[in-house]
């Protein structure tokens, strides 16, 4: 992330090579990190975690990268980089806000780690958190563009899921309703002024009380 805030051109090529590499540690790894992480209850192992139940390993290495992006959409220059591809990043956060089966266990054995742990200042970092603190960084720097990648990434993941009744469907839908709470402030801006449009009614009826 250091090497963002640099303003020497042969340093722009660097990161414009960089940036590939980068988002295919994101999508590629999306699948797995469902799979293996998110929707599998034996990962709670001491390889996986850390004692205070922070993610290791790959959880680790998502955090440099959204660390990364993050430096990148505070400096002007790098802003258009982020653009292009901003759709794509926020449907891919939302897809890394999903809670993990270990995370559940945590809070069922004590729901006040909920509001703790799920929170983006909170000093236990997990993937989760860590892509709850892009997006609010992404919708305070890119406002308008972002909000308008924010409602194209819920329409397309909603679109994309199963059954209500299948296991993982709640967990994308209960990411699609957190990236939306957080992005609050400017998704309320960004409708009053008309600058984007979405249809309340159908997310509530479709993700908050599905039939």
């Amino acid at each position: 992330a250091v090497v963002s805030t640099q303003s020497t051109g042969q340093m722009s090529e660097k990161i414009s090579a960089s940036l590939p590499v980068l988002w295919g540690v994101l999508t590629k790894n999306a699948g797995s990190h469902i799979s293996e992480v998110v929707n599998n209850p034996d990962y709670a192992d001491e390889e996986g975690r850390d004692s205070d139940g922070g993610e290791m390993g790959f959880g680790t290495l998502v955090q440099a990268v959204f660390e990364f992006i993050q430096s990148l959409t505070e400096r002007k220059k790098f802003k258009a980089m982020i653009r292009k591809v901003l759709p794509d990043v926020v449907y891919y956060l939302i897809t890394y806000l999903s809670i993990p089966e270990y995370q559940i266990e945590y809070w069922d054995a004590d729901p006040e780690k909920y509001v703790e742990d799920d929170d983006e200042d909170s000093m236990n970092y997990t993937v989760r958190t860590g892509a709850m603190e892009l997006l609010i960084d992404l919708s305070t720097e890119l406002k308008t563009s972002y909000v308008e990648a924010l409602m194209s990434a819920i329409t397309r993941h909603i679109s994309e899921a199963g059954p209500i009744s299948e296991g993982y469907t709640w967990k994308l839908y209960e990411a699609c309703a957190t990236a939306l709470n957080i992005s609050g402030s400017a998704v309320e801006e960004c409708i009053d002024s008309k600058k984007v449009d979405f249809n309340f009614a159908a997310f509530y009826n479709g993700v908050v009380v599905p039939g």
